[in-house]
């Protein structure tokens, strides 16, 4: 019934444009949540049934009662005052269409003419405007076309994202909202770095602020919308130290052209074990351009990697920028990512192609949509959010 108004398809029509250009206003991601524009549109049904359809059937059974024509309605007509005097023999009415002069008969709602509320209608179409707006830029995003999807296909749940809460601590539980615009972020950084995912896939988003120091992990696309699997802190490079790097931003490949290895358990003269204990993997992702954190800051040559970190010295402080440009991520999120494949296409490619790789796991069990991205942001934030606390000091 609120539909098939015509002015409340025009109002459907301003509000989602209204709601389009006031997300860009905003800097927010546009969506359209279907729940609560279903909420919206019921209420919007209910304001229209309750001060439309109710006083129009009141003003019908009214006009029934009382039909025009009559001076409770709108006066003596014409036709009445002829008929009078005619009869009254005071003077005689001179040959005339006394047809054209007639009682009007009263106009049914379905015949056309005045409406029975016509001031009601601006107002009604108002509210529905309103109302849809409500529901497209009030609500958090979700789509599946760019944002966000929690679920794909509607009833098939995002790949690992159980998996995730059993196997990775710590973790990171982030607001819908920070989920819905770390996925915006992902997305413009793939589209400027012109990388088309054409297939559902996982990627690796890592936010380098100091005030965030984490990384989501998602599975989808631009066309299907960005899954959230989940977050765990990480840390990045540290500036203001000789040969520490600030992390570079950008989309980075994960493939054979950079083989990955696994790391042996040895101390440095620190005593430091770098890349964690025996046996866990190390992402190489090759030479890259990096800003130099000492000096004037000029642009070097780092090797970026991701790997895990020492267990007893520095475990504890992901969280926070500890790094020389790497990306240090916990021991179980490294065991995650390498049990599962998540970002072994290439290497899944070699082995589809007879190449037997001692780097993989024996009792690996891969993904069938792995990936092969490594994203860096920074979201610069001025403040540190409520979701991702400062490492605990020992």
């Amino acid at each position: 019934m609120v539909l098939s108004a015509p002015r409340g398809l025009v109002g459907i029509v301003v509000a989602t444009a209204w709601s389009y250009g006031l997300s860009g206003v905003m800097d927010v991601p546009y969506s359209f949540d279907k729940w609560i524009s279903l909420l919206t549109l019921l209420f919007a049904a209910f304001i229209d049934v309750v001060f439309g359809y109710f006083p129009a059937c009141s003003a019908r059974a009214w006009t029934r009662q009382k039909p025009c024509g009559t001076n409770e309605c709108w006066g003596w007509s014409l036709g009445s005052l002829a008929h009078r005097r005619a009869t009254s023999g005071s003077r005689k009415v001179p040959s005339m269409k006394i047809a054209s002069m007639t009682p009007v008969p009263p106009r049914r709602p379905n015949q056309g003419g005045a409406r029975s509320t016509p001031t009601r209608r601006p107002v009604l179409s108002l509210l529905l405007a309103l109302s849809v707006a409500a529901g497209l830029v009030s609500s958090p995003p979700a789509s599946a076309s760019t944002p966000i999807a929690e679920d794909i296909d509607g009833n098939q749940a995002v790949p690992l994202a159980a998996a995730f809460q059993l196997d990775v601590t710590p973790r990171l539980a982030l607001p819908r909202a920070e989920i819905v615009a770390y996925g915006v972020r992902l997305q413009s950084a793939l589209d400027e770095a012109q990388r088309l995912l054409s297939t559902p896939q996982f990627v690796l988003l890592v936010d380098r602020s100091p005030n965030v120091q984490a990384m989501l992990v998602y599975w989808g696309s631009a066309e299907r919308g960005w899954g959230f699997v989940g977050a765990a802190p990480v840390s990045t490079g540290l500036p203001g130290r000789y040969e520490h790097f600030v992390s570079p931003l950008g989309v980075f490949d994960h493939s054979m052209a950079n083989p990955d290895f696994r790391a042996e358990g040895t101390k440095n003269k620190q005593g430091f074990r770098g890349y964690g204990r025996k046996g866990m993997r190390v992402y190489d992702f090759g030479w890259v351009a990096s800003p130099r954190g000492w000096g004037k800051g000029e642009m070097g040559e780092l090797r970026l990697q991701m790997h895990s970190t020492d267990p007893d010295l520095a475990a504890w402080r992901l969280g926070s920028a500890q790094s020389e440009g790497c990306v240090r991520i916990p021991a179980t999120l490294n065991a995650f990512i390498d049990r599962h494949g998540v970002l072994d296409e290439d290497y899944e490619r070699a082995i589809a192609s007879g190449s037997r790789l001692w780097v993989l796991r024996k009792d690996r069990t891969p993904v069938a949509s792995a990936g092969r991205y490594l994203v860096v942001v920074d979201s610069k934030r001025d403040d540190r959010p409520a979701w991702s606390p400062l490492p605990s000091k020992r």
